[in-house]
């Protein structure tokens, strides 16, 4: 079978065989989620000549649903026409469908524009494009607009969106924000990892069936459509209270809160804060708490303010929710972590972290500018059958590189015993056991380990530096805050000889620490693990000119001395 390679064309039944990969994973083992015609047109998809399928899979891979005709050449749909009736026999495609004119005079040229509308247009040659198109939306019903652009130019509308979401949700997955799925062979086959083919059943899917996957389907479309609902506000008032109830789906669950976040943030920005509030407290969301006190406290309302506060900080549910009720509304010292300076004889350097690495060297140490990869590293490599156990509803086709659920809040809880398996099998084995997982999982495919010479240097020196305890304490923060942790980890990984390692963070003249930054030191402290905040100082004007001159002064004394 012929693969993708980078830099090459696709081969000519690429995409196609993706889209057949698809249709025969959902046919065979999620036909229940589609009514009798739906199972129809895609059975008839399955069936459609080779050239129909691969335009599908063609506009599948790009961005919006209506496309020029003239953009749709493809070296392996030799007839285009041909294609374009079969998907529309299928009502999977519509040519000149009627769309909203903006949209159309969007995919259009600029020159287009003043050539179609030349006397509309005319004296507004050096105006943007955007202009252009808001002076014929003014001008012309949106009827007006198509008719003139089909005396020119034709169109395709994808007008199966709602059955392809259907099928993209039940192969895919879904998650709390939407993202481009098709992506996921691309990316798969462009690199050199082996996929772990993992077993899906019928009942590995996220929903129970098709009524509660309608209902994530319409919170998904809700937060596209967040815009529109913003200019009629009795519609954004049903959906808050549509949205009221928690969903027993997990899935379900993590939409809902997802969406009304998003109102909420556009509720605050634009304003509206008793409606902000409302949104943010139906919300689970790991960000909506924190909203919730910022709004209460710029409405004044203090003393339900001070109770959300003291709730957060004693029982919150990641360690930077209550690190983010101890410090608010003020700043906190960062606690014990060790704080040194270096005053710069020259200009801030623009990579500060590099610039700090290349003195660590200088000096005989091992330093790398690691930042976020460490606790990647450490967790994917030590609590691998963690996270790549079967727990139902985490892995719903054959080639995820993670989980699921991996940023949800019962992520750890749903795999508690195994966590603790793995934990235990690290223990009993210390740091060896690192590059043991290494070897063991060389090559396979996970989003925490990219698999390279330089990161396989780095896990040698760190089996050789770090007792397996510190490994673990960073490993838990991970695997008890998947979300969270993903970033604020020190800037360096320094190694002035045998078992003498440290994290650095990096801050140049006037940087301070973030609120993740502050917990990743919070952590360190707390397991012991060596750490510290470099402070690079700028030099002031007065001392560079005085170096300047004194440099000056020596090159001039060398000078003479040589005539």
């Amino acid at each position: 079978m012929t693969r993708l390679v980078a830099q090459q064309p696709a081969p000519a039944d690429y995409y196609e065989r993706n889209l057949d990969a698809v249709l025969a994973f959902v046919l065979s083992k999620r036909r229940s989620f589609f009514t009798d015609s739906e199972l129809a047109r895609l059975d008839g998809l399955a069936r459609a000549p080779a050239g129909a399928r691969r335009l599908l899979a063609r506009l599948l891979t790009r961005k919006g649903r209506v496309f020029l005709t003239r953009s749709l050449r493809y070296s392996e749909v030799a007839d285009l026409p041909g294609a374009v009736a079969e998907l529309a026999d299928l009502a999977l495609v519509s040519p000149n469908h009627a769309v909203a004119a903006d949209r159309l005079l969007n995919l259009c040229r600029k020159s287009e524009l003043s050539t179609m509308w030349s006397a509309a247009l005319a004296g507004m040659a050096s105006r943007r494009k955007g202009e252009l198109i808001d002076a014929l939306c003014a001008r012309y019903s949106d009827g007006a607009l198509r008719r003139t652009m089909a005396s020119e130019v034709s169109w395709l509308v994808v007008t199966g969106s709602a059955l392809i979401e259907r099928v993209e949700a039940l192969f895919f997955g879904v998650g709390p924000v939407y993202r481009e799925p098709w992506t996921s062979f691309v990316l798969q086959d462009l690199s050199e990892l082996s996929v772990v083919k993992r077993p899906v059943s019928e009942q590995s899917s996220q929903f129970e069936g098709r009524l509660e996957l309608d209902a994530y389907l319409d919170l998904r479309r809700r937060r596209r459509w967040l815009d529109v609902a913003f200019e009629r506000p009795k519609v954004l008032q049903q959906w808050l209270r549509d949205s009221r109830d928690p969903h027993a789906n997990r899935s379900l669950e993590r939409g809902r809160s997802a969406l009304l976040y998003s109102i909420g943030q556009r509720l605050e920005r634009a304003g509206e804060l008793r409606l902000a509030l409302r949104a943010y407290r139906y919300s689970d969301d790991p960000g909506a708490r924190e909203r919730l006190v910022r709004v209460l406290h710029r409405c004044g309302r203090l003393n339900t303010c001070e109770r959300l506060l003291a709730h957060m900080a004693e029982h919150g549910s990641t360690l930077a929710e209550q690190q983010f009720a101890r410090r608010f509304p003020g700043r906190h010292p960062v606690g014990n972590s060790r704080v040194t300076s270096w005053q710069l004889a020259q200009p801030t350097p623009a990579r500060i972290e590099t610039f700090a690495a290349q003195q660590f060297r200088v000096n005989g140490a091992l330093a790398w500018h690691t930042e976020n990869l460490i606790p990647r590293l450490l967790f994917g490599l030590l609590y691998w059958p963690a996270i790549f156990a079967p727990v139902p509803g985490s892995f719903v086709h054959p080639f995820q590189l993670a989980p699921l659920d991996l940023n949800w809040p019962d992520f750890y809880r749903r795999r508690e015993t195994l966590f603790s398996d793995a934990r235990q099998n690290a223990q009993d084995s210390g740091s060896a056991w690192l590059l043991a997982c290494w070897h063991k999982h060389h090559g396979l495919s996970n989003a925490f380990v990219p698999w390279s010479e330089r990161v396989y240097a780095l896990t040698v020196e760190l089996a050789a530096s770090m007792p397996m305890r510190q490994m673990l304490a960073i490993a838990d923060h991970v695997a008890h805050n998947t979300r969270e942790a993903r970033s604020g980890f020190p800037d360096l990984t320094v190694i002035h000889g045998p078992g003498n390692i440290e994290f650095v963070e990096v801050k140049g003249p006037g940087d301070q620490l973030q609120p993740n930054q502050r917990v990743w030191l919070r952590v360190l402290d707390a397991s012991n693990v060596p750490h510290r905040v470099l402070r690079l100082k700028a030099m002031s004007v007065a001392k560079r000119t005085a170096r300047t001159g004194e440099a000056a002064n020596t090159n001039a004394r060398s000078s003479a001395q040589h005539a």
